[in-house]
């Protein structure tokens, strides 16, 4: 920036070098027009040669600018000022551009680093979420197998009582006091005192065996209702495995967003240290120019860029 600032400048000093000397800078284009063309002849035969004779006269055109300029140096050392007050403020722009980049960098890291807790907890959050569901899957399908198996051992003790009091009731109806039973009824109308008291006594364990059946009949209930409650907790063990399934999806996309934000922060990072490496190379110049400007007694040397034409092909 600051060679093309210095290049602007010395075409603006030549503009008003034409003005104040016509006759001489008439004569100087002639003269640049004759040596471009004699260039041209030369590159064709010896592109060696013409590099030389053009550097010998771009000397001779600097001589004669630097002679040019000694009698209004006070003036044209005015004009460079102004314009290196402008580069200057240009350069301010730039490096106020620069810090709000590096502002930005600064930002993106503060970014990184919010999104690297924001992982770290949310990880710990799902271990931990993870541990506490297998805990909780573990103590309910302990307190399932349980219960199954008590509920499984009453069953088993119901369903044996049940069918000890079928056959005890099957014998009753089969028992030869049955039989003698139903046949003094018939034959006398109605029983003795002894069948009296065996009648009481079966009519009392039938009303135990009922109550049992009763009781049973509430156990049986409380089964099915403990049933239930274990397809529940089977429905709530399914949701808790969708959800962990959910969390671990949600983690593969949190990681895939982790490398994409990563890879853009090493793509900002290169564009930085490009900056940087700009800025210092602005910075050299523009200090340069400031020692040119400011501790030089006699007019500042032009630097002319190496002109390295280019062949065509014959």
């Amino acid at each position: 920036m600051g060679a093309a600032t210095s290049r602007g400048c010395c075409r603006g000093l030549r503009k008003k070098k034409r003005k104040n000397a016509a006759k001489e800078q008439v004569k100087l284009s002639k003269e640049l027009n004759n040596l471009q063309d004699g260039c041209d002849q030369c590159l064709q035969k010896d592109a060696g040669l013409a590099l030389e004779k053009l550097k010998e006269q771009h000397e001779w055109e600097l001589e004669s600018l630097r002679e040019t300029l000694k009698g209004t140096w006070t003036s044209e050392r005015e004009e460079l000022l102004k314009a290196h007050q402008e580069a200057i403020e240009r350069l301010v722009e730039e490096i106020t551009a620069k810090i709000k980049t590096e502002t930005s960098v600064e930002l993106n890291a503060s970014f990184d680093d919010k999104i690297k807790c924001i992982t770290e907890k949310h990880t710990n959050k799902t271990e931990e979420l993870q541990k506490l569901h297998s805990q909780e899957k573990k103590t309910l399908t302990d307190n399932f197998k349980e219960t199954e198996a008590s509920l499984q051992g009453k069953v088993d003790v119901l369903t044996a009582e049940l069918q000890v009091f079928n056959e005890l009731k099957q014998r009753v109806k089969e028992s030869v006091l049955t039989r003698d039973l139903q046949r003094n009824i018939k034959d006398h109308g109605s029983p003795g005192s002894f069948w009296e008291q065996e009648l009481n006594s079966l009519l009392f364990v039938i009303e135990m065996k009922n109550e049992r059946i009763q009781n049973f009949s509430k156990k049986l209930l409380q089964m099915e209702a403990l049933a239930e409650k274990n397809l529940s907790l089977e429905d709530r063990v399914k949701n808790l495995l969708q959800q962990n399934e959910d969390l671990r999806l949600r983690m593969e996309k949190h990681q895939t967003l982790i490398q994409e934000l990563s890879r853009e922060h090493a793509r900002l990072q290169e564009s930085l240290e490009k900056e940087s490496l700009l800025s210092q190379r602005l910075n050299q110049e523009k200090e340069e120019l400031l020692y040119r400007l400011v501790n030089g007694d006699s007019p500042p040397t032009f630097h002319v860029s190496p002109f390295t034409p280019e062949l065509s092909p014959r």
